[in-house]
C-alpha cells in the first residue's frame, strides 16, 4: 500500500470518526477554523506515522505503551523542572493525539482491535491527563 493510498484511508477513518464522535465535520471550515486546522495537521503528521509503521510488525497495544512512556517522560520534564526541555515536553504533551489517532487506525486497519487495547489507550489518556494537571501543581 502506498503513501497516498494509506493517507486517504486514514483522513476518511478520522472524518467519520470525529463526525460520529465529537459530532465535528472536518471537511466544513465553519463554525471553528482552530478545529479544522488542528486535526488536519494532526491528521497529515498521524497518516505518515500509520504508513511507515504499517510496513513494520509494531502493534497498536504497544504504539500505546510508548505513548504512555512518553507521558511519564513529559510528566518528569515538568515536575522535575527541567528547564532545558520544556519544549520537548510541550512537543510530547500536544502530540498525543497523534499517536492515539495512529494506534487506532493500525489496529483498524490490521484488524487486531481488542477490549485490552481500548482499556490500555483509556489509561493512556488518563496519564496525560493527570500528567499535565499534576506538572501544573509543581
Amino acid at each position: 500500500m502506498n503513501y497516498f493510498a494509506v493517507r486517504k484511508a486514514f483522513l476518511n477513518d478520522i472524518i467519520k470518526k470525529y463526525r460520529r464522535q465529537y459530532k465535528i465535520d472536518l471537511k466544513k471550515w465553519l463554525p471553528n477554523p482552530y478545529y479544522i486546522l488542528k486535526y488536519k495537521y494532526i491528521c497529515e503528521i498521524s497518516s505518515f506515522f500509520s504508513y511507515l509503521i504499517l510496513k513494520t510488525n509494531i502493534t497498536p497495544n504497544f504504539i500505546t505503551l510508548f505513548n504512555l512512556f512518553l507521558g511519564v517522560v513529559a510528566f518528569i520534564i515538568f515536575a522535575g523542572d527541567i528547564h532545558q526541555l520544556k519544549i520537548l515536553g510541550l512537543i510530547i504533551f500536544f502530540s498525543k493525539q497523534i499517536l492515539d489517532n495512529v494506534d487506532g487506525f493500525i489496529a483498524r486497519k490490521k484488524k487486531i482491535t481488542s477490549k485490552f487495547g481500548a482499556h490500555l489507550d483509556e489509561i493512556c489518556g488518563h496519564v496525560y491527563y493527570f500528567s499535565i494537571f499534576f506538572s501544573l501543581t509543581f
